[in-house]
């Protein structure tokens, strides 16, 4: 079995003989540390491959983490920022409600050339290709008109179908469907797009404004994916327990959050066989900071909920139990197989030692105690 069956197979909730890995190096790491990454790459081989487009105009889109003081096609403005989920320009280039009915989305961004070299890239790949699109709709508002701005427009009961929020993020959403359609030309299995969404404790917003404005908009990116056979991505952050069954009834094949914050043994109980869960660890700091002891438990603790959902009693199972008979163990065609993608971030503070703790712990027989 390739890489790409292994991960195809665990989105279409089949059985898989493991869990499929996705394993990002990030920068700093392949460059001050590449024998490692090299050893690591070969021992434990990421089972996705991630492809990019060209940036537009020569200038990067997506503005995430950035390094130095840069404008990118868009027009915001991206200083060096701290460690976090959503770094945010200053100052807004259209915190100015004029400047924003004024603004049009940078014609280069859906320039069919920065697609070009991709086929030729994915044409000989084993793993699943999976394609990081510009397409962050909420992302985008935040960082063209400044976060106060939107979530205070977002938080208002009434709000007009002609406000400059509104105009502008369907200009967003045509400029991301645009370039949805022209990932879903290329022969890549699946496409990214992204949001951070949650809190440590709860949305951003009210679940109710985040299924007026947004979820209409993922929901045709999901349309548009299906349409030509591909599989929608979609990574966020923080607690989005409140909107995960929006994401599956959507068509999300598979989502990313911080697992500790939306309650990840709700979520397997609730969702299991659904929707496939990416991601690592309930802590993602213990991948840096703990030992490789600390590193197999926070692994444990992610198998556990959704390996008691596998197991969980059927239909037939009640029946017996209610008849007095004994219940009978599920067959393996009974049991739900895992629908989880392992992935984890090497960086240059990453010990050696806890990577490979987290890789050999997701192929681990389950321990007795249920603790």
């Amino acid at each position: 079995m390739t890489s790409r069956d292994l991960v195809l197979q665990t989105l279409n909730q089949s059985p898989v003989p493991r869990v499929p890995r996705d394993i990002w190096y990030s920068p700093d790491a392949q460059e001050q540390r590449p024998d490692e990454v090299r050893e690591l790459a070969l021992r434990f081989p990421s089972d996705i491959v991630w492809v990019q487009a060209k940036a537009a105009g020569g200038r990067r889109t997506a503005g995430r983490l950035g390094t130095e003081a840069a404008p990118d096609a868009w027009g915001c403005v991206w200083g060096p920022g701290p460690r976090a989920p959503f770094v945010e320009p200053s100052p807004a280039p259209l915190a100015d409600a004029k400047k924003a009915a004024e603004f049009r989305p940078p014609r280069d961004l859906l320039d069919e050339k920065r697609f070009e070299h991709l086929p030729a890239l994915v044409e000989r790949e084993t793993c699943f290709v999976l394609a990081q699109s510009e397409v962050r709709p909420f992302e985008r508002l935040r960082a063209l008109r400044g976060s106060k701005s939107v979530l205070a427009e977002m938080a208002k009961e009434k709000r007009s179908p002609t406000s400059p929020l509104r105009s502008l993020l369907a200009m967003i959403h045509e400029a991301a469907c645009r370039e949805i359609e022209l990932w879903s030309r290329l022969p890549v299995d699946g496409v990214v797009f992204c949001d951070v969404w949650g809190g440590p404790e709860r949305l951003l917003v009210e679940p109710q404004a985040w299924r007026e404005l947004f979820k209409p908009l993922y929901q045709e990116y999901c349309r548009i994916l299906h349409e030509n056979d591909k599989f929608a991505f979609f990574l966020t952050g923080g607690n989005v327990y409140d909107i995960v069954n929006d994401l599956v009834k959507i068509g999300v094949d598979a989502v990313y959050t911080e697992w500790g914050c939306s309650s990840f043994p709700r979520l397997v109980k609730r969702f299991a066989g659904q929707i496939t869960f990416w991601g690592g660890l309930d802590r993602p700091e213990t991948l840096r900071t703990g030992s490789p002891a600390e590193v197999r438990q926070a692994v444990r603790r992610i198998l556990h909920p959704y390996d008691d959902a596998r197991h969980a009693p059927s239909l037939r199972d009640a029946h017996d139990l209610r008849s007095g008979k004994p219940a009978a163990r599920p067959s393996a065609e009974e049991i739900r197989p895992f629908s989880v993608i392992a992935q984890c971030c090497f960086d240059a503070a990453t010990p050696t030692a806890s990577l490979v703790a987290f890789c050999e712990q997701w192929h681990s027989a389950l321990p007795a105690s249920r603790s």
